[in-house]
């Protein structure tokens, strides 16, 4: 009887059991902007000073730190640093971003990239954690594939 008792409580335990299918990145155990942690190539900018193929012949990336709160990446041209903190959704750029410094044939490119960055004020991901949407207001006006 006693063996019962035990099968039949396993059985009701199992039944009980979650899982997250939407988001298999996303558990309580993690804090939420470790979603946007690792490496990111853009694939979309709202408002680009030309079509994206032609000013980017390679495309910008963005890697993100949350644990230190650094970002760093590609910007079309040069390599750049700099701090971001993250606040559940929200986000908050330095003023500046350290940068090296050739010169590229589309300065203006790289530029309105690192512009654009700082405008993002919230962010989202992809509930299988793949697409990861830099917002301004209420617009997802870049978008990045995880890599």
């Amino acid at each position: 009887m006693f063996l019962g008792l035990i099968l039949a409580l396993g059985v009701m335990r199992c039944g009980t059991m979650e899982t997250n299918n939407n988001n298999p990145m996303e558990t309580p155990e993690t804090p939420r902007a470790l979603l946007m942690d690792g490496e990111w190539t853009l694939n979309y900018v709202m408002n680009a000073p030309g079509s994206f193929e032609t000013i980017y012949p390679k495309a910008p990336v963005l890697r993100v730190d949350s644990r230190d709160g650094k970002v760093s990446g590609f910007s079309g041209c040069n390599r750049f640093t700099g701090i971001l903190e993250i606040d559940g959704n929200n986000l908050k750029w330095a003023d500046n971003f350290a940068t090296t410094r050739k010169m590229c044939p589309n300065m203006e490119a790289e530029e309105f990239f690192l512009s654009s960055l700082k405008k993002a004020n919230t962010y989202s991901v992809s509930n299988k954690g793949n697409t990861l949407n830099l917002i301004m207001g209420d617009i997802a006006f870049m978008r990045f594939e995880r890599q």
